[in-house]
């Protein structure tokens, strides 16, 4: 009966480890949207989103403001490609940038229509 409560408690001290550390550790996401600048009456950036998804479907995630997202405001109104984690806080989902770059257009497949991909 011994053996069976010290690997209980094992089994439970793992159980808690592991339940924990993935409440604070996030996995990168590769993401490609269109980035929005929000600034204030002095011009000073209040906030940065980019929108992933087009019409009802689109999902906007607020760019945190660290040194890293404050490059994205570069981005305003283009396409971009962001890695980094994904989190909830508050109802808001908040997009903590490790890399970012403008995002390349898909050259078209469809010869007579050029503007559009196949």
């Amino acid at each position: 009966m011994n053996k069976i409560s010290v690997l209980a408690a094992a089994l439970a001290a793992m159980c808690a480890f592991f339940t924990a550390s993935a409440g604070f550790a996030a996995d990168d996401s590769k993401l490609t949207g269109t980035v929005k600048v929000v600034k204030d009456d002095a011009g000073a950036v209040k906030k940065v989103t980019l929108t992933v998804g087009d019409g009802a479907s689109a999902v906007a995630d607020a760019v945190v403001q660290d040194e890293k997202g404050k490059e994205i405001a570069k981005f305003d109104g283009k396409k971009c490609t962001i890695t980094g984690t994904v989190e909830e806080k508050e109802g808001e989902k908040l997009l903590t940038v490790k890399e970012s770059k403008e995002a390349r257009a898909e050259k078209s497949k469809n010869p007579e229509h050029p503007e559009h991909p196949k």
